[in-house]
């Protein structure tokens, strides 16, 4: 993320968990942990607005961030998490729909 805020002057980024039902838990406080957690990374800079989505599952991180990349449209279908509610239908379909890899270097 970090390179890519310095790649693009600024990036947005949203992470968190993803919680369904059911969930294990852990320690004595019995503290949720989820599967799976989400990221969502967009880039508002002319002369085009580009974002990505990643889902995570909870664990090891042995592979390429890469390989988790997807279409933030299927992060929210995921989440049921609708990220950008105030953002002109335009634009939103612009950063949610498609990956443009080249653009984050995948």
């Amino acid at each position: 993320m970090r390179d890519w805020a310095d790649l693009h002057g600024e990036v947005f980024v949203v992470t968190g968990p993803v919680f369904k039902s059911e969930l294990p838990t852990m320690g004595p406080s019995g503290v949720s942990v989820p599967a799976y957690y989400y990221k969502v990374v967009v880039d508002l800079r002319p002369p085009g607005f580009e974002g990505i989505g990643f889902i995570l599952p909870n664990g090891s991180a042995n592979q390429s961030i890469g390989r988790h990349a997807v279409s933030i449209d299927s992060v929210e279908a995921f989440t049921g998490i609708d990220f950008f509610p105030v953002v002109a239908d335009s634009v939103e379909e612009e950063i949610e729909g498609d990956i443009l890899a080249e653009h984050w270097g995948l």
